[in-house]
Formats: C-alpha cells, sequence, structure tokens
C-alpha cells in the first residue's frame, strides 16, 4: 500500500469543557521518510504549537495538598452540632399566614387548616396569639 497523504489531530483540554484542537496534514514520499517518522514530526508539531499558543497551561504549579482523614475530623465543619435548616415552601407559608392573621379567628382558622404543623413554629404561634390577645381584637 502506498501512503502519499498523513494527517495528525489532537484535542488540547484548555478549560473546563474546553479544548482546543490542533491538526496537520502533510505529503510523503516513502522512499524518504517513512510513516512513523513523519506522524511523530505531525504530533510534534502539534504539541509545539500548542505550547507556545497556551503557555500558562504549562506552568509549574505547587503540588495539591493531599488531605488524610485527621484533616476532616478536625475541620470546622464537623464540630458544628447545629442541625442542618431545612426549608419548606409548606412551612414558609404557614408561617406567613400566622403573621399576616389579624384577629384570635384568624389564627385559629390558620391553625385548623394543618393537621399537623412544625413544632418549631410554636413559638411564632404563641407570639401572634399574645400579641392578639393584648389587642383585644
Amino acid at each position: 500500500m502506498k501512503i502519499e497523504r498523513i494527517t495528525y489531530q489532537k484535542a488540547f483540554i484548555t478549560g473546563p469543557f474546553l479544548q482546543e484542537k490542533i491538526g496537520f496534514e502533510a505529503e510523503i514520499d516513502e522512499h524518504v521518510q517513512s510513516v512513523h517518522d513523519a506522524l511523530m514530526q505531525l504530533k510534534s508539531m502539534a504539541e509545539d504549537f500548542h505550547k507556545k499558543a497556551n503557555p500558562h497551561l504549562y506552568q509549574e504549579s505547587a503540588p495539591v495538598q493531599k488531605l488524610d482523614a485527621s484533616f476532616y475530623s478536625s475541620s470546622v465543619i464537623n464540630q458544628s452540632r447545629e442541625p442542618i435548616p431545612i426549608i419548606s415552601k409548606d412551612v414558609e407559608k404557614m408561617e406567613i399566614e400566622i403573621d399576616n392573621a389579624k384577629t384570635l379567628e384568624e389564627l385559629d382558622a390558620v391553625l385548623n387548616r394543618y393537621v399537623t404543623f412544625p413544632g418549631k413554629l410554636l413559638p411564632q404561634i404563641n407570639a401572634k396569639r399574645k400579641q392578639l390577645k393584648a389587642l383585644d381584637i
């Protein structure tokens, strides 16, 4: 088989979800140069071009620090004993309805609409009930 033309193309990663494709095509004469040598020369040309065009990608940087299990056990995140707060649209809706109640009857109507409600709303409910009783509405 006689090979007259070869093509080499390589994709270089330049960032997250970004790549640059560099390729070369060459005509070869098998009597003067082997296909393997020509292909290796094209590969070298593509890599050299990429290094010259993107020198920042080839700079030496500090090695990445490997973290062992002791890092995670002593981290500030794990020292916190407070539960992670959960945001619920239903609870937010209840809080708004409780705040918007203008009479004790409206407050009772809000509470009767729900079969259950979170215990964290009790202080808000009690404060609202006390506020409405003080207004004698």
